[in-house]
């Protein structure tokens, strides 16, 4: 039963967080004391396998189950709550309601992350994109709002689909249970993947990404990427089933074109927020490709590498008040720059960091097509990430807050310490060859380097975008 509260806790303590939100210490007291429950309860759970089926009823009742898939996922969330927290406890402009639904995306994820019914995970995964609706529009301004709209809009539409899905499979089996999933078919099996392709981050249908981190304060963006892992974990989780197992070539395909299509709309972007939402579709490219217990873990490693690099590159974006990088030459001091540098050694693969060891495992892991194609991806990855590592600094020194340093500190020691504990020398030249690959060509082309159009991200493009991928899983389902 203790797994039952990994959701209701946070869910609890957020609920009470936001009637009391005008007393924003409480609530901050709340939070912690939530996140600290949580963390000892996974603490609990490792190396363990749990089901409990409540209610008794056979496959009509409900079921939650705790195993190795649901450790990363949670693990990086309550990681990145907590950096969110201690950066927004440094604004005024956060109260407790801020803080209350943090707690309510927690809990609710958690219950995507335990749930084993089609529509349990539908109720709860809709409660959390709803609280990620209302975070994104927290600034109340006009491009806020609209890049809120836009990913509802395009969620709906797709677990629209989702659950046309699970609604088939319920005629078909008379059960949302995962124990009927090798039975559901597979036309249901298409349409919950195409359904939950748009919330988890894939170039192509999850297009409403760029607007939400550019538009919005340092803060957000680490939560909205922490909803994208809980699609991503869906389809890691699904595809075991038989009535999803055909689409394996569909996943390499996909997660193979979005690593690299979005490190080469990352490579020609300017502004940095730009950069860090395209290598969002670029490295959940690499989670799908895999689609198992590395990709899980590279779900882990990108959620605290990517939550430091928006949270540093946030921060300055705002001191500078320009996200252009062209405009951020000779004005970063030493103290920003340090956790923007540990930030981009992790993402392209630097070793003793996480993305060394989750890449390599990923690399080991696909077949020849996709080792060429996120090789490719890599090395664009490190031509993206040389315009923050050999950006000229500033001499001047400021002083940042000690919540804020706290934040990258939690970050940056989740970065070396799974790189070090991990860390295996048999994938060191490898990874050093494509680092020095990508630095190398990073000088030669850099005057090349173009914005590609943002076509594609407007809201009637990204409802074609969708609709032409529905057409293609379900040709593939045809023949």
């Amino acid at each position: 039963m203790v797994i039952l509260l990994l959701p209701i806790l946070p869910i609890i303590t957020g609920s009470i967080a936001i009637i009391l939100h005008r007393r924003t210490r409480l609530t901050q007291v709340l939070f912690f004391l939530s996140c600290l429950a949580v963390v000892v309860i996974l603490l609990m759970q490792l190396n363990q396998e749990r089901t409990l089926q409540i209610g008794g009823w056979g496959e009509t009742g409900i079921t939650v189950g705790f195993d190795a898939l649901n450790l990363p996922f949670m693990l990086s969330s309550i990681i990145v709550a907590v950096a969110v927290s201690l950066s927004a406890m440094t604004r005024a402009t956060y109260d407790g309601f801020f803080y209350g639904l943090i707690m309510i995306l927690l809990g609710s994820l958690n219950a995507v992350y335990i749930s084993r019914d089609l529509f349990n995970i539908y109720v709860t995964f809709e409660l959390a994109s709803i609280v990620g609706y209302i975070l994104i529009a927290y600034g109340k301004k006009g491009k806020q709002i609209w890049a809120a709209m836009k990913y509802a809009l395009l969620s709906t539409v797709g677990f629209s689909v989702f659950l046309i899905g699970a609604g088939l499979g319920y005629a078909r089996t008379g059960s949302f249970s995962f124990l009927s999933l090798n039975e559901i078919g597979s036309l249901a099996g298409a349409l919950i993947f195409a359904g939950l392709a748009v919330k988890s981050g894939l170039f192509f249908v999850s297009m409403w990404l760029p607007d939400v981190y550019d538009s919005t304060p340092a803060e957000i963006p680490l939560l909205s990427g922490i909803i994208i892992k809980a699609g991503d974990y869906l389809i890691l989780r699904l595809i075991i089933y038989e009535s999803f197992d055909w689409l394996a070539p569909m996943y390499l395909a996909v997660g193979t074109i979005s690593a690299v299509i979005g490190a080469i709309y990352a490579m020609n972007a300017r502004k940095s927020q730009r950069i860090l939402a395209y290598h969002t579709f670029s490295q959940i490219g690499f989670i799908v490709t895999a689609s198992n217990i590395h990709g899980a873990w590279h779900a882990f490693s990108h959620s605290i590498f990517k939550g430091l690099l928006l949270l540093s590159a946030g921060k300055i974006a705002e001191r500078l008040k320009t996200q252009d990088l062209s405009k951020w030459k000779g004005k970063i001091t030493v103290s920003e720059y340090i956790p923007l540098l540990i930030g981009s050694l992790a993402i392209i693969g630097f070793p003793l960091t996480s993305g060394y060891v989750t890449k390599g495992g990923i690399i080991d892991s696909v077949p020849l097509t996709g080792v060429i194609m996120l090789t490719i991806a890599s090395v664009a990855t490190v031509i993206s990430f040389c315009k923050f590592v050999f950006i000229p600094l500033s001499k001047k020194k400021i002083k940042l807050p000690k919540l804020l340093i706290a934040a990258y500190v939690l970050l940056s020691s989740g970065i070396f310490f799974h790189g070090v504990i991990k860390f295996d020398y048999y994938k060191l030249v490898e990874s050093l060859a494509v680092i020095g690959t990508g630095v190398m060509m990073y000088f030669l082309v850099r005057k090349y380097f173009r914005p590609i159009s943002t076509r594609l991200e407007k809201l009637d493009e990204s409802l074609v975008l969708f609709i032409g991928f529905m057409a293609v899983v379900l040709t593939m389902l045809v023949l």
